[in-house]
Formats: structure tokens, sequence, C-alpha cells
């Protein structure tokens, strides 16, 4: 549970002195205490242990572990506070001013993101329509990393299917979601298309296709050369949230 996964954070010391799996032990004994009684939490302070003091691979373990946004500041806060970090004083000094921007910067979150509820990696195989080197790029190259989040290919393929139930998949308008004032809007040069909603749902779920325009290029800010598609589909996006929120 999210507690429990808190405690996680609390008790994984980053870049220990000298035994990092003994000094959180000693020094957080009862947020260890707790967090063995929860699977997932353990999971993380397993991974952490096995680290032997080198910060990426903690970070990478807290990453994995799902905790909630800004745990792992207060993680390395934990761990100084109670003498179980050993850095640089330069580096230290740098942490202490911009803590969790730091940290953050270093993280890859689409790339975890794409482990743990996405997937949708672009891969050339053999015998496709695909006219790049067909067996070049594979399934089993694109998915590697997630190993460093401790996520299987099978888990990846089950937590794409809990996201798409989660969320809906291709029918959120259906029970029990029923979701409305979603506007699904796509280039169609843009690759991720294909897995996006392409035609209205319903009134409340409309769909904007726009033509020769690639990854959300009506986000970017508006520039003389814009193609007139894409300056259409900026004021038809408008019009959509205005009538919305009734203005």
């Amino acid at each position: 549970g999210a507690g429990a996964a808190a405690a996680a954070a609390e008790a994984i010391a980053v870049a220990p002195v000298v035994d990092p799996e003994q000094c959180v032990k000693e020094k957080c004994a009862g947020q260890v205490a707790r967090c063995e009684k929860d699977a997932q939490c353990a999971s993380v302070l397993a991974c952490a242990f096995k680290c032997g003091g080198d910060e990426p691979c903690v970070r990478s373990c807290v990453a994995a572990g799902g905790l909630p946004d800004g745990a792992e500041v207060a993680a390395y806060q934990c761990a100084k506070a109670n003498g179980c970090l050993s850095v640089d004083d330069a580096a230290a000094a740098e942490a202490a001013e911009t803590p969790e921007r730091s940290l953050h910067e270093s993280l890859d979150y689409w790339g975890y993101q794409t482990c743990s509820e996405f997937g949708f990696y672009q891969t050339c195989e053999k015998g496709s329509r695909c006219f790049f080197t067909q067996g070049l790029d594979l399934l089993p190259t694109q998915d590697a990393f997630c190993a460093e989040y401790a996520i299987s290919q099978p888990q990846i393929a089950r937590r794409i299917a809990e996201t798409n139930a989660f969320y809906g998949g291709s029918r959120p308008d259906l029970p029990p979601h029923n979701a409305t004032r979603i506007l699904y809007a796509n280039g169609d040069v843009d690759p991720w298309h294909g897995l996006s909603i392409l035609a209205p749902l319903s009134p409340e779920l409309p769909a904007l296709l726009v033509s020769g325009a690639s990854h959300h290029a009506w986000t970017h800010p508006s520039l003389p050369t814009d193609q007139p598609s894409v300056v259409a589909a900026r004021k038809a996006v408008r019009r959509q949230l205005a009538a919305w929120l009734g203005l």
C-alpha cells in the first residue's frame, strides 16, 4: 500500500558509509519492520540492499517500486539524518540546494511508465510490413531496460492490460467508466496515433485528426510558419474547451 511504500522510502539509505543494510536496519528499525509486511515495499528494500551503496542503483530500486512522488527525496533526507550517506562535500552541497530537482532530473519517468503502464514499443518484426531493417529492432531489445526496474516481460503485458481495464481502453465511454469531456487529438503522421481513438465515441468524447501533423504539433508555441491544419487544430481545441467550461 501507499503507506508501506512510503515507509520503504524512509527506510532506504542512499550511498551508505559502510554497510547500507546494517545502517538502515539499525537507524530505521520501525520503518523496516513495517515495510517487510508489504510485498512491494519489501521488494524495494531487498533491491536497495543489493546495491552496495551505488546511488543510481538505489534510485532505480525506488523508482521501480512505484513510490509516491517526492518519497525518494525523503529517503535522502532520512538517510542523511541517520548517518547513512556517503557523498563528497561538493555533491552534498549541490544536492542540499536542489535535492528534488537533481533527483528527478536523473530518473527516466517515461521509460518506467512504458514498463509499468503503457508498453507501446516500436519494433520491426520479420515478415511484418515494417519498411526498415526487419529483425534488427525486436521487442527483447526494446523492453530490456525494464529489468532495471525488476519488471519482466510478462509483468509488462499484465500491467498494460491493467491500465486498459482501469481507463477503459478503446471504449472509455462504456460502463463502468462512462468517461466524458475528453478530446482525442492526433496528427495523422504521428506514429502514436495508431493506438489512439480516431473517431468520436460520443458527443462528450470527440476526436480530432489533424492532417499532416506530427506528435501534438498544436501544443507547441504558435509560429508564422505553422501549417494551416495545425492552426485550425488549435482553434478547434480552444472552442471545445470553451464549450465545456461554459466560456
